[in-house]
């Protein structure tokens, strides 16, 4: 009987400790993302040689258009990987060809990122990374 007790005891410290720490886990990664800072260059180059561009830092201040607080809270949720950015399964686009290369260069929390990546208009380029952050001007 002290040995069936002392199983159960043993048993239920380690199911204690394994709930403990993916419970600190869990808060680190919500400590995490709540301090997530980043700034990105981004640029539209069109195939007629026209470069759209404009900046986003992250976390977005309080006089920033809601764009800004989209296009940073999907970064955040991507870890700063644009291209883990689900798409906007909502956005529609025409079929035009007018090819257009969405370009990143920045940082997300001290580490460098990029992205490069050629669509057949800048709409599907939009879509394709989540709809906001290209659209962030």
């Amino acid at each position: 009987m002290i040995k069936q007790i002392l199983k159960v005891t043993t048993a239920t410290a380690a199911a204690a400790m394994i709930a403990v720490s993916f419970g600190a886990t869990a808060s680190a990664s919500s400590t995490d993302s709540a301090n997530a800072t980043g700034e990105f260059n981004l640029f539209v180059e069109f195939n007629d040689g026209s470069i759209q561009s404009t900046s986003v830092s992250c976390p977005a201040g309080s006089g920033d258009p809601q764009i800004i607080w989209d296009s940073c809270a999907q970064l955040t949720a991507a870890n700063g990987h644009i291209e883990a950015i689900p798409a906007d399964g909502d956005m529609m686009c025409t079929m035009e060809v007018r090819p257009a290369t969405l370009i990143a260069e920045g940082t997300w929390n001290g580490e460098a990122r990029s992205f490069e990546h050629t669509f057949s208009n800048y709409c599907v380029g939009l879509r394709e990374t989540g709809g906001k952050l290209f659209d962030s001007h």
